[in-house]
């Protein structure tokens, strides 16, 4: 696919992290992954976005809020 989940250094810090990384090159437009999404009401995102949900949650263009359930939010599982 191009993407993997790994662990690394985070530069300037004797701490590790986990990041998602291309393995690969890529063009602008290029479609790295398609994958589903949770959308939050306004109301919904007020309830989680200063929970640990809310370290999930990404903004559309244009206004609204959701959930991704692909490898952008796996990172932050292993962390």
């Amino acid at each position: 696919m191009g993407v993997v989940v790994k662990e690394s250094l985070v530069a300037g810090a004797n701490k590790r992290n986990r990041g998602v990384f291309a393995d690969c090159s890529y063009e602008r437009g290029d479609i790295v992954e398609r994958c589903p999404v949770i959308v939050l009401s306004d109301a919904d995102y007020e309830r989680i976005a200063n929970t640990e949900l809310g370290y999930y949650v990404f903004a559309f263009d244009g206004g609204g809020s959701c959930i991704v359930l692909g490898y952008g939010s796996l990172p932050f599982l292993f962390s």
